[in-house]
């Protein structure tokens, strides 16, 4: 596996990830009219254009293939706001990997705490990486709410 700096021509297939995975991963956890909203999100390019602007995205692939298995986002505040592992990937080690270059990212970049809202789905995964819920909410894509966690996790410094 490997983790590099996401480009414009990645994504592309970064939204194709996306999509995928909340419809296959994600939908255990959410209605058939929430997945579809959620879905939708990813109907314009411009989307990851305008968060690139932001936040730094990265792409974990498969050495051997140049096959996407993941992607995710950090900004300057030690925020997480896409973590997305694909559904032919999961519980495979790509979103440990992930998690683990980004704490990496927030120790040497000096964020004090990583904060992400995370699905239902993705919750225990957060967990297991000692993030603590700070707030269980309701947010709305349009007119569809959505339960999700807004989590944190104390970088330690040496």
């Amino acid at each position: 596996m490997e983790i590099r700096q996401a480009t414009p021509s990645d994504h592309k297939n970064m939204l194709a990830l996306f999509v995928k995975t909340v419809r296959l991963v994600n939908a255990k956890d959410y209605s058939p009219r929430q997945i579809d909203k959620w879905a939708s999100t990813a109907n314009d390019l411009s989307v990851l254009e305008k968060l690139s602007k932001d936040h730094e995205f990265y792409v974990c692939e498969d050495e051997n293939e140049d096959e996407l298995m993941g992607f995710c986002s950090i900004n300057s505040k030690g925020f997480i706001h896409s973590f997305f592992v694909s559904s032919d990937f999961q519980r495979k080690g790509v979103g440990t990997t992930m998690i683990s270059f980004i704490i990496k990212y927030g120790l040497l970049h000096k964020i004090g705490e990583l904060e992400a809202e995370v699905s239902v789905t993705a919750k225990p995964f957060f967990e297991k990486f000692r993030f603590i819920v700070e707030t269980p909410q309701i947010i709305s894509i349009g007119e569809v709410p959505f339960r999700n966690f807004r989590m944190k996790y104390a970088l330690e410094r040496s």
